[in-house]
């Protein structure tokens, strides 16, 4: 699962969410509200929006649930020491950029 840490009436909180819309990955986005974490709040406070994704998390969810979200095949060479690693996009970010750490990452999505 991906996801987005943002915060209310954030318009480039709302613009990353709208490429993720392109993408038609909304369903597998958690959406994060720093505002209320002091700790997510010093760490992304002025960065946000940021995209991340939990290597490990995600293959075992993937591997649980048979959904087709995550292709090890296509992991970036390094997966295997990455495995606990959190790959993180910041802002600014566009459609073909996000695309690109999508794929990155070994991320399957069908615009």
């Amino acid at each position: 699962m991906l996801t987005l840490y943002s915060t209310s009436g954030c318009h480039l909180c709302e613009m990353a969410f709208k490429q993720l819309q392109q993408l038609n990955l909304t369903d597998n986005v958690r959406v994060v509200d720093i505002a209320f974490d002091d700790d997510l709040f010093a760490r992304y406070g002025v960065t946000i929006p940021v995209l991340t994704i939990n290597l490990a998390t995600d293959l075992e969810a993937v591997l649980e649930t048979n959904v087709d979200t995550i292709n090890p095949d296509t992991m970036n060479q390094n997966s295997a020491s990455q495995a606990t690693q959190v790959n993180e996009l910041f802002w600014p970010f566009n459609i073909e950029e996000l695309q690109v750490w999508l794929k990155q990452n070994g991320i399957n999505y069908h615009p």
